[in-house]
């Protein structure tokens, strides 16, 4: 299913986005991050938004609270591509 690029998703979609990016910069100030780092988190963040952040935090919490490394049933692999911020499964 294809969205318009300009929908009426984007009335939620750009807050959460912004709130994101709040938060990420915060985080990176608090990690003490310089600033192509902090850029890159502040975008890696806004990206996943907050059920990507929470599904990312739940597995690494839940792998550092039982004291074995568990193998994901599926890896995600992120990174820079040419200025832009792409994520693969």
């Amino acid at each position: 299913m294809r969205r318009k690029f300009f929908g009426k998703e984007l009335l939620w979609e750009i807050p959460i986005a912004v709130g994101m990016a709040f938060l990420g910069a915060a985080l990176a100030s608090w990690l003490a991050l310089e600033q192509p780092m902090a850029t890159g988190l502040i975008a890696a963040l806004a990206y996943l938004g907050p059920r990507g952040s929470e599904v990312l935090f739940m597995r690494w919490l839940r792998r550092n609270s039982t004291g074995k490394t568990e193998r994901p049933e599926r890896a995600i692999a992120c990174g820079l591509s040419h200025g832009a911020f792409l994520c693969a499964a």
